[in-house]
């Protein structure tokens, strides 16, 4: 799946967003936590809802690469030893900051694809409103 994002921010700012886990927690509507495991790995501990109402939480590994002078962000993740995600972000510039051009591909023996696909994508949506937003936050927050 392709997804594409216009921001108002430079590529080292939403760069920055993506690959500190701090702030990455602060603008994922899932994600609510982010512990270091090791180098550039993290187990990360995610609130969802199956169904749309039954309340699902649980833990992963990702490992989070990030290079700021080719604007990249790469994510890799296995949940529950069957689903791999791969994420991979291009940050360039523009004319009113950045467009980003994020890649996913998640590959598992389950038929998971027609449910994560279109919850990543609503996510990652919500997630970079938030990015867009988050100069604007910053400067409200005490």
């Amino acid at each position: 799946m392709n997804l594409h994002f216009t921001l108002p921010h430079s590529p080292g700012f939403i760069l920055d967003y993506l690959s500190d886990p701090v702030k990455f927690v602060r603008v994922h509507p899932l994600i609510h936590r982010m512990d270091p495991a090791g180098s550039q790995e993290y187990t990360v501990y995610e609130k969802t809802k199956l169904l749309g109402w039954i309340p699902y939480t649980f833990s992963y590994r990702a490992f989070i690469q990030s290079d700021a002078v080719s604007g990249t962000v790469h994510i890799r993740a296995v949940i529950q030893g069957m689903v791999r995600i791969r994420m991979d972000f291009q940050i360039s510039p523009s004319e009113s900051g950045s467009i980003v051009d994020e890649q996913v591909e998640i590959q598992s023996v389950l038929p998971v694809g027609p449910f994560m696909y279109p919850l990543i994508r609503k996510t990652h949506q919500k997630m970079f409103d938030r990015i867009a937003a988050a100069d604007i936050i910053s400067a409200r927050t005490p």
